[in-house]
């Protein structure tokens, strides 16, 4: 399951780390964009991960893109819940934490119908070699200026991880495995990674098909 050596994807804008990091992995994959743009396929990888008012990817928004590309997922979140609620509050303090929750809920529920199930440890769940996904890391640990919140891809190598940063300029060996990368990841006590699993691509659908929207 490892990936080809696909163009590398930056981010294109500061809030949309979680599309690029998985459009990293999913060239990897097989997959083919069919936006005719790479910033008009992150917008809409972006469109369908977020929540409400937050302009990052939630890891149940990543999973809902992920399977509507081909690909079904792991979702592993520890910390806090609904996810980095007060980092979101920080900025946009008119959302409710019942109303972040059920959005949280509605959006599982629908990653789920893609086949996205729940994990709780990448380690214990089987990073296996070869295996990819997306990793939540502060940014200042990758050694960017600002901080925050950062989605990363990864690809399990021999000798290693290799991160899929959105913010570099191509992909990274680090040499460190994955219970390294666990322990030091996450952002204010929430840790979340994504696991992607083998499925047969079956193409994109677009944003708009009533069959994809959550219920």
């Amino acid at each position: 399951m490892a990936p080809r050596a696909p163009p590398f994807w930056t981010q294109s804008s500061p809030f949309t780390c979680g599309p690029a990091a998985l459009a990293n992995v999913l060239l990897g994959l097989g997959w083919r964009p069919a936006a005719p743009s790479r910033s008009l396929e992150e917008a809409r990888i972006w469109r369908e991960s977020a929540i409400l008012a937050c302009p990052g990817s939630h890891p149940w928004g990543l999973a809902v893109a992920s399977g509507r590309r081909g690909h079904r997922s792991r979702v592993g979140i520890e910390g806090d819940r609904p996810f980095l609620f007060d980092h979101i509050r920080s900025d946009h303090p008119g959302v409710t934490r019942r109303l972040y929750a059920s959005v949280e809920e509605e959006l599982r529920r629908h990653a789920g119908a893609l086949g996205a199930r729940p994990a709780r440890d990448p380690v214990a769940e089987g990073v296996a070699p070869g295996s990819v996904g997306l990793l939540l890391v502060e940014a200042r640990k990758l050694g960017h200026r600002s901080g925050g919140p950062h989605w990363v891809g990864w690809v399990d190598r021999p000798g290693g991880w290799t991160l899929l940063d959105p913010l570099a300029r191509g992909p990274r060996p680090t040499g460190r495995d994955a219970a390294w990368w666990w322990r030091h990841s996450g952002y204010a006590g929430t840790r979340a990674w994504i696991g992607l699993e083998s499925g047969r691509p079956e193409g994109d659908r677009r944003t708009d098909d009533p069959a994809t929207r959550p219920a």
